[in-house]
């Protein structure tokens, strides 16, 4: 569906499922006031109040309504265009990213080498852009390497320290065994 052209291709929402919703709204706000705040299935009181909004809400007027301001009955073409937006699709917006470009979350350095990749050739695949956007890319993505790059050097370590530390607390429990059994 294009953008901005819900209001021609459903003209009903507007003329007369809000309107339908206010009359609802109003009708069980109503009952709220006189103290219905709990309804079980046995006692259903809401669906008389639904109907009572949509008598009111769904009407032929509306619904002639509706289609008009969307420009569809009578139709009337130049109002119809008017109404939408006013770009024109160029055609790296018709065509389909193929799957090699297809976004995705880094995690890793390799990770995000790769996507840096992807972001790349989409730029070249769209060459309205500016050489200044290009070089803060490129300067994004290598303060982003960087820091990739320091938080695996950091898991490294600390995954070297656990071992270190797991390592010491099992000497420590070896040794306090060998007190034990020397005490005996």
């Amino acid at each position: 569906m294009p953008p901005h052209s819900s209001r021609i291709l459903q003209p009903l929402d507007g003329a007369c499922i809000g309107p339908l919703k206010r009359a609802y709204g109003t009708q069980v706000e109503g009952q709220a006031r006189l103290g219905v705040n709990h309804v079980t299935k046995g006692d259903f009181v809401f669906l008389p109040l639904y109907y009572a909004a949509h008598v009111h809400a769904i009407t032929q007027k509306n619904i002639k309504a509706g289609f008009a301001a969307a420009g569809l009955v009578p139709f009337d073409a130049e109002r119809v265009l008017a109404s939408l937006p006013q770009r024109t699709p160029t055609l790296p917006d018709l065509l389909p990213s193929p799957p090699s470009l297809a976004s995705k979350t880094p995690y890793t350095a390799i990770e995000l080498q790769r996507q840096a990749k992807v972001v790349k050739k989409r730029r070249v695949a769209r060459p309205a852009s500016s050489s200044s956007a290009d070089s803060a890319l490129d300067r994004l993505i290598k303060g982003t390497e960087m820091m990739a790059h320091d938080v695996a050097i950091v898991k490294a370590e600390n995954a070297a320290l656990r071992a270190e530390l797991r390592a010491k607390r099992n000497g420590r429990r070896h040794d306090v065994r060998l007190l034990q059994m020397a005490a005996h």
